[in-house]
């Protein structure tokens, strides 16, 4: 998918919520599954910072309480 469906689970996958990812504090530039989504760097042969932001979708009010996670997989091509 262009723009994936990202949800965090419950330990138990009895509840879930929707997120989304994006490579600025604002939230205007969403991590797609699309080649060159986010926010571009150059290499300069040195460790490089790469800030992520995650945003919870508002309105998700069936929800369990408890902790959620889930597994990003990021490929960096240079």
């Amino acid at each position: 998918d262009a723009v994936p469906v990202r949800r965090m689970a419950l330990a138990d996958d009895s509840s879930y919520l929707s997120y989304q990812v994006y490579s600025d504090e604002g939230g205007s530039t969403a991590w797609t599954n699309e080649v060159a989504s986010g926010v571009p760097y150059t290499a300069s042969g040195a460790a490089q910072s790469m800030p992520v932001y995650g945003q919870i979708a508002a309105g998700q009010t069936g929800a369990k309480q408890g902790s959620y996670a889930d597994v990003l997989v990021v490929t960096v091509s240079y």
